[in-house]
């Protein structure tokens, strides 16, 4: 009884840890949204965006195309949220080229927006 009381207090100890390595911002403010004619969309937080590994975390990047039915959603979240000054969570996971015609330099790629009210 006790080893599994202390396993599932290590578990609950770690879950701080691995909610932030999932990939999250902060609740922060959208201080700049760059719309690009080729659906590479550039949002500019407030704050730190998680590093990772990519060659700029000034800003994260949203690939809007037909083949990803909710960029559209994630773009007019960013703008609703910056327009209402309305703080967002972003959830970043990997690196993608911030244009098609950029592609040497990349950026964190956003696959969630929460807007916080």
């Amino acid at each position: 009884m006790q080893k599994s009381f202390i396993f599932l207090a290590g578990i609950f100890a770690s879950l701080p840890s691995i909610v932030h390595s999932a990939g999250n911002t902060d609740p922060l403010h959208v201080i700049s949204f760059e719309t690009r004619d080729d659906g590479y969309h550039a949002v500019y937080l407030d704050g730190p965006i998680l590093n990772e590994g990519c060659t700029l975390n000034d800003r994260a990047i949203i690939v809007e195309s037909s083949s990803k039915l909710g960029s559209k959603t994630l773009v007019s979240t960013v703008l609703s949220s910056a327009v209402a000054k309305n703080r967002v969570v972003l959830r970043v996971s990997g690196c993608v080229a911030i244009s098609l015609s950029q592609t040497s330099t990349t950026a964190p790629l956003v696959t969630k927006v929460q807007a916080q009210y």
